[in-house]
C-alpha cells in the first residue's frame, strides 16, 4: 500500500510587511520530505484592505500589493523546487513534481465579498489571483 506524503501550510496568512521568506524553507521541507502534495489549507492571504469601507482606495491602493505578495508567497515556495529540479536535469535524475493544491479561504473569499458588494468595479478585482 502507497501512502500520499502531503506537506501541509495552514493559513499562512501573508501581508505585505512580512517578507515571504518562510514559503522559501517551506519548499526546501517538501524537497527534504519528498512530499507527493504541496496543500495549502487557506488564508494564503489576509487581505486586510479589504476590510476597508472605501471600496476604489481599496481596490487601488493596497489590495493589488497583497495580490502581488500573495503570489510571490507561491513563487516563493516554488523557488527550491525549481532550483533542485534544475540541478536533477542537470545530471539526468529525476524530477521532483510535488502536486500544488492551494484552497480557498475565508480571507480569500474576501474578494469575491468585495466584488460582488461593489460591482461598479468591473473587473479591477481579479478572481483568479492565484
Amino acid at each position: 500500500m502507497k501512502f500520499t506524503k502531503i506537506l501541509i501550510i495552514p493559513d499562512s496568512h501573508t501581508m505585505i510587511d512580512v517578507p515571504n521568506d518562510r514559503y522559501t524553507w517551506a519548499g526546501k521541507l517538501a524537497i527534504q520530505k519528498n512530499v507527493d502534495q504541496i496543500r495549502h489549507i487557506g488564508d494564503l492571504a489576509d487581505f486586510e484592505s479589504l476590510l476597508t469601507y472605501d471600496p476604489i482606495s481599496a481596490s487601488k491602493s493596497d489590495l493589488h500589493l497583497e495580490l502581488a505578495h500573495a503570489q510571490d508567497s507561491i513563487r516563493q515556495l516554488m523557488k527550491p523546487i525549481k532550483e533542485h529540479n534544475k540541478y536533477q536535469a542537470s545530471i539526468k535524475k529525476k524530477q521532483f513534481t510535488p502536486e500544488l493544491v492551494i484552497h480557498i479561504g475565508n480571507h480569500e473569499q474576501r474578494i469575491f465579498k468585495f466584488k460582488k458588494a461593489h460591482p461598479e468595479l468591473g473587473n479591477l478585482l481579479p478572481e483568479d489571483f492565484l
